[in-house]
């Protein structure tokens, strides 16, 4: 005797993987479309089948900082015949380059007095400047300016640098090379030499510096950087006592009694 019993035919969903695609672009520039990749459809079906159309947003805007932002999926709809997963992703704004401009006058006089430096990066950020030669000129912050003081005759390179944020990349650094004609005329309006075989210790002073010089020391200037003349030591010694002197950045030009000089920057604590 033959006895039949009916049973049942299980069919499970099948696995659906729909996964946020990653994004970059530079800060500043327009944003990519937000776009998905789903994967696990059978029989030949595609999103048109499933019955709904997944929504992807993310929080990054045409302004947001360089950084990466979440690429998430709303309303995570179900499926009668596929069990769908959502994968988030990350959009990334990259660092954006930047191009330093500077087309100075590259031949001075020291009679001329200070130079403005004028190179512009591209990205609006402040530049910065640094001289390889103070003996020759050395260069000077004032709030956002910056200048060159010729000192005396001979050559330099002066470099213009913009060291880039979150949202710019370091520029390429522009270095300069300036001529400077004439000679430096001290307080006293004495022609002198600029001399490298001159010593002043330590930059970063709390009460006292030091000068090192091949011959006797004939007068010392201390000067803000902004050139204006705050004291004048004749014939001193070896040991500079500038403790009366509020905190800051400073100027000491030192000039010796055969007529060599250095200037030189110093901090005082």
């Amino acid at each position: 005797m033959i006895t039949y019993v009916s049973g049942q035919l299980t069919i499970n969903k099948a696995a659906l993987t729909i996964q946020a695609d990653p994004k970059k672009s530079v800060y500043g520039k327009d944003l990519e479309e937000l776009t998905y990749t789903a994967t696990g459809f059978v029989n030949g079906e595609t999103l048109k089948n499933l019955g709904f159309a997944p929504r992807i947003s993310s929080t990054v805007t045409r302004t947001s900082d360089a950084g990466a932002y979440p690429i998430t999926f709303s309303d995570n709809y179900t499926s009668d015949n596929y069990e769908v997963s959502y994968i988030d992703g990350k959009y990334v704004i990259l660092p954006a380059s930047q191009k330093i401009t500077w087309r100075p006058k590259t031949v001075l006089d020291v009679e001329d007095g200070d130079v403005y430096l004028t190179a512009t990066a591209s990205s609006n950020l402040p530049v910065v400047f640094n001289s390889a030669n103070d003996a020759v000129a050395y260069v000077n912050q004032i709030g956002d300016t910056w200048t060159l003081t010729p000192v005396s005759s001979g050559s330099l390179t002066v470099t213009a640098m913009q060291h880039g944020n979150k949202n710019y990349n370091a520029a390429e650094p522009v270095t300069v090379t300036f001529i400077v004609d004439g000679e430096y005329l001290s307080v006293g309006n004495e022609k002198i030499t600029a001399s490298d075989h001159i010593e002043v210790y330590p930059r970063l002073f709390t009460h006292s510096v030091t000068v090192a010089a091949p011959s006797e020391i004939k007068q010392v200037e201390l000067l803000t950087m902004s050139g204006v003349l705050q004291h004048v030591i004749s014939k001193p010694g070896s040991v500079i006592d500038l403790s009366s002197f509020g905190p800051g950045m400073y100027l000491l030009n030192v000039t010796l009694e055969d007529g060599t000089f250095k200037s030189v920057k110093i901090i005082k604590k």
